[in-house]
C-alpha cells in the first residue's frame, strides 16, 4: 500500500468483505473470523500514529454500524491501530521496519508472530466486551485462539496474494 488512494479501496473492500460474507460466517459458535484487520496489520509504517488510529476508528465504526455490534469493533480496531508500532517492535528487526511496509515478503515469518498478535490482541478485546463477563474468561480465551487461527490464515493468504 502506497498512496491513500490505494488505503481507502482496501478500507472498502475489506469492510464489504466482513459484512457481506465473513460476518455469516460462524463455525461451532466458536469460530468467527475477522479479517478486515488486514488493514491495521499492513498499514504503512510512512504514515503517522493518529492517521493509523483514524483508519482504525473509522473502520470499526463502519463495521459495528453496518452489523449492529454497538462500539464493540471500533474499540477493539482503534486499541489494535494504537498498539500496532509497539507490536511491530516487539516482533520485527528496527532496520527491516525503517524500510519496508509489514509484509510476509519483507518480514519472513515473523510477519506470522506479529499478524497473529495483533489479531489475538483484537479478537480478545473484541470478545471480552461482547461477553462482559470475567466468569467467562476461559470461554473468551479459547474463542479468541480458535478465531485467531482462522483469522489469521485468511490474513496470511490475503498477503500472499497482494501484490
Amino acid at each position: 500500500m502506497k498512496s491513500r488512494f490505494e488505503i481507502f479501496i482496501w478500507f472498502i473492500v475489506l469492510i464489504a468483505l466482513q459484512v457481506l460474507f465473513f460476518n455469516h460466517v460462524q463455525i461451532s459458535y466458536f469460530i468467527n473470523p475477522f479479517p478486515y484487520i488486514f488493514l491495521i496489520v499492513v498499514f504503512p509504517n510512512k504514515f503517522s500514529r493518529i492517521e493509523l488510529m483514524l483508519v482504525g476508528f473509522c473502520m470499526g465504526l463502519l463495521i459495528d454500524v453496518l452489523s449492529g455490534t454497538y462500539g464493540i469493533h471500533t474499540i477493539a480496531t482503534t486499541f489494535i491501530a494504537y498498539l500496532k508500532p509497539s507490536l511491530l517492535k516487539i516482533t520485527a528487526m528496527p532496520e527491516i521496519l525503517d524500510k519496508y511496509a509489514p509484509r510476509l515478503k519483507n518480514m519472513d515469518w515473523a510477519f506470522a508472530w506479529y499478524a497473529g498478535l495483533v489479531a489475538f490482541v483484537h479478537h480478545f478485546v473484541l470478545f471480552s466486551l461482547e461477553s462482559f463477563d470475567f466468569s467467562l474468561i476461559l470461554w473468551v480465551l479459547l474463542k479468541t485462539i480458535i478465531s485467531t487461527i482462522l483469522s489469521l490464515a485468511i490474513i496470511l493468504l490475503m498477503d500472499k496474494l497482494k501484490p
